[in-house]
């Protein structure tokens, strides 16, 4: 376990990120929207620069698509509400009846044991991808 390592998976625009870094840490940010993973690049950019911060692009899926050969997968983009991106189909029907519509692009997929592979296991982990949060805490780092 690296003690000094926070794993902010679903990192929106950097918020939580920051405040972790604030407090002396190191952060690794994970991230599926482009425009928001974009948005962290450009709100954390001196604790990047200063090797402190890396923020990841792409959506965590069950490592079975990934081990198949999957190097894309569907992100439903929420268009109202920018939390409630998805890659769950049915996440993304149930916004879209709630009155918050998603447009699907194709963002890169990842595997989280390999997210923990390349940057270390940490001492905190706060996980929020909207329905698939199992994929985090189920990988098997072995």
């Amino acid at each position: 376990m690296n003690r000094d390592l926070i794993l902010d998976v679903g990192a929106h625009r950097g918020e939580d990120a920051a405040f972790y870094l604030s407090k002396g840490f190191r952060v690794v940010a994970v991230e599926a929207d482009p425009d928001l993973a974009a948005a962290c690049r450009t709100a954390l950019a001196e604790y990047i620069t200063a090797g402190r911060c890396t923020v990841v692009e792409g959506a965590i899926v069950n490592p079975a698509l990934v081990a198949a050969g999957a190097r894309t997968v569907r992100f439903y983009r929420n268009v109202a509400d920018s939390v409630w991106g998805t890659v769950e189909p049915s996440w993304a029907e149930r916004n879209a009846r709630l009155g918050a519509a998603s447009v699907p692009i194709d963002v890169p997929a990842l595997d989280f044991a390999e997210v923990l592979r390349a940057h270390g296991i940490p001492r905190y982990l706060k996980i929020d991808i909207e329905g698939a949060d199992l994929h985090c805490v189920e990988a098997d780092v072995r």
